[in-house]
């Protein structure tokens, strides 16, 4: 398996979800739209690896930037057992993930957070396993760290926001100004992504991303959200090292899901902690719209126990439409890390 890391900043804001907004923008939303202007170009060869789950992607996680001015990986986190009600938490360092995953493997229960100690700057994380206490994460901000980076690390609140803007339409009955809002997020940080595939063409990856930098992802693009920029931005040695070395599967074991992915059965529910969504609404050209079956999944951040390697596995939802003459499809593969 090949992989590939690559850092967007958004210049717009943007819209993903249906009936609510969602923070991240998901691996399905970022693969359905480079299939799309693939399908455009007519790369078959494109649309085939996704199919055929040769190719699968991370959702677009935040990164931060160190005392160093080197960026430093992110990945999503959902809310962990707690005896504490205020743990606000919810992004993670790859190197305190690592820290939390070990915690997870030497236990034979899930470890739940008993305790928080403030200190100057930051939190200590008190977790109990196996009738003792364990630390060595901490908060800063809004993200939990290893202890050891407590010095390279700035607190960080808000890597990604509401946003909200008024616009406004004109009645055509009585002329005047009618207002209503338009919602989505706001990226404050930049945004990366990893793709693995068994032979990755990663000239033709930057064309579809070129495109889809100008045309926008997700919802809301007639006015001008989801415009993003690829950047090059050195990412921190240790930390590409870490997220590398992660991302392939080595036993059953726990893993944190760096994207949406299908209720599997390679997923042991009673050992995950997981955060369900769905996908669901409308999907296709303005002219030609049809409905999306309502999928389960798994959302990113959770902690799953796999119990079989998940690239043997292809997860792909096919939608059956009467009046199309092709099969749309959803892809639900996604990467596991630790």
């Amino acid at each position: 398996m090949n992989l590939i890391i690559k850092t967007l900043v958004f210049k717009t804001p943007y819209h993903s979800g249906w009936r609510h907004t969602e923070r991240l923008l998901s691996n399905t939303t970022l693969i359905r739209s480079l299939t799309l202007i693939a399908s455009q170009l007519n790369l078959t060869e494109f649309i085939n690896k996704v199919r055929n789950g040769k190719l699968r992607s991370s959702a677009l996680l935040p990164a931060i930037l160190d005392k160093e001015g080197v960026l430093r990986p992110l990945l999503p986190l959902i809310k962990l057992p707690s005896k504490i009600k205020d743990v606000k938490a919810s992004w993670i360092s790859l190197k305190a993930a690592q820290e939390l995953l070990r915690t997870f493997r030497s236990c034979k229960e899930v470890p739940i957070i008993v305790d928080l100690i403030a200190e100057k700057d930051h939190q200590t994380i008190i977790f109990e396993c196996n009738g003792k206490l364990h630390k060595g994460l901490a908060i800063k901000g809004k993200v939990i760290i290893h202890q050891e980076e407590l010095n390279h690390i700035n607190g960080v609140n808000d890597l990604i926001v509401p946003y909200k803007e008024i616009r406004n339409r004109i009645d055509r009955v009585s002329g005047s100004a009618d207002l209503f809002p338009v919602v989505g997020h706001q990226a404050l940080t930049p945004l990366w992504f990893l793709m693995i595939s068994e032979e990755i063409n990663e000239v033709l990856l930057d064309r579809l991303l070129n495109i889809l930098s100008k045309l926008g992802i997700g919802g809301l693009r007639s006015r001008g959200w989801g415009r993003f920029e690829i950047v090059k931005i050195p990412i921190h040695k240790e930390y590409k090292e870490i997220l590398e070395k992660g991302v392939f599967y080595k036993e059953p074991n726990y893993y944190i899901s760096l994207g949406d992915t299908s209720l599997s059965n390679i997923i042991d529910l009673r050992k995950s902690i997981i955060e369900l969504g769905f996908i669901e609404g409308l999907s296709g050209v303005s002219n030609n719209l049809y409905i999306l079956p309502k999928i389960a999944l798994i959302r990113p951040g959770s902690i799953v126990y796999l119990t079989k390697r998940p690239y043997d596995i292809n997860l792909i939802e096919e939608v059956e439409i009467p009046y199309l003459n092709y099969k749309p499809f959803i892809q639900l593969s996604t990467i596991f890390w630790g």
